[in-house]
């Protein structure tokens, strides 16, 4: 300690300073803490007496009350002055930490959760596309150098039908990394839903070139070869694709459908069955058999079919309008009129289903409904000649012999190529007494290679009828005319 008036260091046994000579104060180190005192008094420094307040001098020893003591209760009351000072740094510092843990504990889950192609894949898994694209169009903003990314995005965008945006990925996917066999056959797979089905071909070729050994490659290419009209460059791809992988069902699928459309309808049916036993079974399948099997005349069998196909899919419309026709051609016109019925329900764009119940109603003799349905599948299929030809009978039934002419004439300009369509054209052309432009559609007919047994009927009688003899010499003339028409006419029919 120190002395109190020249502040001269003392040793704690001196009792009088070695400087000045005055007397040093025994220091007590017992007195209790004025912090312990409720009434705020406080001990003497000299001889321990208790002081009030507001006492200067002390009332047992008389000496001066110094406020100042060397008292345990002075350095408490420092440290607790201290320790208040410290109190909002560490108070601020634990807020900080406790902030900092939060930021990176959220931090992390929110990176296992959302930005991780882990947690994308699940909600693909899921089947909730919108909340997947969201998450992958986060991922692709994070990692916008990342290919597998923008693959994902184009088939999700594919799954949701946008398949705009679902080639825009897979190009960029296929731009950050040209060797993406995956990516290129996504992309070939799009083009083929938008029938851009050269690109198809290009991209499902790159297929093969990166990977000779990828049978979807192969199949890919057939599909778009397929409907190229390149059907044996197609049957040559499906072939390929079946040696590389005998237990892909879609080859043979894909073979069924290349031999159906040049009509082989065995092998059409052979690889058909086949396909069913390797994979599920599907619907269309079982529908194309049901066609082969009305091509070969066997529409019981057809039948059989057709059922099978609606058992597995029973919204399938094309299988009720296929039904429809088979009960048709059996005469059970009230079940035919029934799954034409059911097949428009089901598809309202279906020209063939309207067609067909059309010719229902026409045999039916409710020619008010015919007429309408008619012209509902030529609205929603206006290049359909079978359609035009019908409504084209459908007039000539009723003898609106103008009328018929002038459609059997629209469907001619649709495809010149149908014999059925130049046969029918001279049927209603005779009906009207043109003979030589009759005769004439005739021989187009005949050089197609149709021959219409109803008109050559219709000619025979008329030819009978032109033999009989007349009654003067203008009459005579004008029946030798007609009988040489006539007789034209029945000529090219019978070649």
């Amino acid at each position: 300690m120190k002395c109190r008036q020249c502040d001269n260091p003392v040793g704690s046994e001196e009792r009088f300073c070695g400087e000045c000579g005055a007397p040093v104060p025994i220091p007590v180190a017992a007195a209790p803490s004025s912090i312990d005192r409720k009434d705020g008094s406080r001990p003497c420094e000299h001889c321990g007496a208790s002081l009030k307040p507001v006492d200067q001098y002390c009332g047992k020893c008389g000496e001066t009350a110094a406020r100042e003591t060397f008292s345990e209760a002075s350095e408490f009351s420092g440290n607790v002055k201290k320790s208040r000072r410290k109190f909002p740094f560490l108070f601020l510092l634990g807020v900080f930490l406790i902030f900092s843990v939060l930021i990176v504990g959220g931090g992390i889950f929110i990176y296992r959760n959302f930005l991780t192609l882990k947690a994308a894949q699940k909600l693909i898994d899921a089947k909730e596309y919108h909340a997947a694209l969201q998450r992958y169009n986060w991922l692709a903003f994070f990692k916008p150098g990342e290919a597998k990314i923008y693959y994902q995005l184009g088939w999700i965008y594919d799954e949701i039908d946008d398949h705009e945006h679902a080639l825009q990925n897979y190009s960029e996917a296929i731009r950050l990394n040209p060797k993406d066999v995956e990516a290129y056959l996504a992309r070939s797979h799009t083009y083929g839903r938008l029938h851009q089905y050269e690109k198809m071909a290009e991209d499902a070729s790159k297929v093969v070139q990166l990977n000779p050994k990828y049978s979807t490659g192969f199949h890919n290419r057939g599909v778009a070869y397929l409907n190229l009209g390149q059907t044996q460059l197609a049957i040559s791809d499906f072939i390929e694709a079946h040696s590389l992988d005998p237990k892909y069902e879609a080859s043979l699928t894909g073979l069924g459908f290349a031999y159906l459309k040049i009509g082989q309808y065995q092998l059409a049916i052979q690889n058909y069955q086949e396909a069913l036993k390797l994979g599920e079974k599907k619907a269309d399948v079982y529908n194309s058999i049901g066609v082969c099997y009305r091509a070969l005349g066997q529409d019981t069998q057809a039948l059989s079919n057709f059922n099978d196909a609606l058992r597995l899919d029973p919204k399938f419309a094309l299988a009720y309008s296929n039904r429809a026709e088979s009960y048709a051609r059996l005469g059970q016109f009230n079940e035919a009129l029934q799954d034409f019925t059911q097949a428009v329900n089901l598809d309202g764009k279906n020209a063939g289903a309207f067609r067909g119940r059309g010719m229902i109603y026409e045999k039916k003799g409710d020619f008010n409904r015919a007429f309408q349905d008619y012209q509902t599948a030529l609205n929603l299929k206006p290049d359909d000649p079978l359609t035009y030809n019908n409504l084209g009978d459908l007039y000539f039934v009723q003898g609106q012999w103008r009328q018929a002419e002038e459609v059997y004439r629209q469907a001619i300009h649709v495809n010149a190529q149908d014999g059925m369509l130049w046969a029918n054209l001279a049927g209603v052309l005779f009906k009207q007494g043109r003979t030589q432009e009759a005769a004439q559609a005739a021989d187009q007919a005949s050089q197609l290679g149709y021959t219409s047994h109803w008109v050559f009927g219709a000619l025979q009688g008329a030819a009978n009828q032109g033999n009989q003899p007349q009654q003067n010499q203008d009459q005579d003339q004008s029946g030798q005319q007609m009988g040489q028409a006539i007789q034209a006419l029945l000529g090219a029919f019978q070649k």
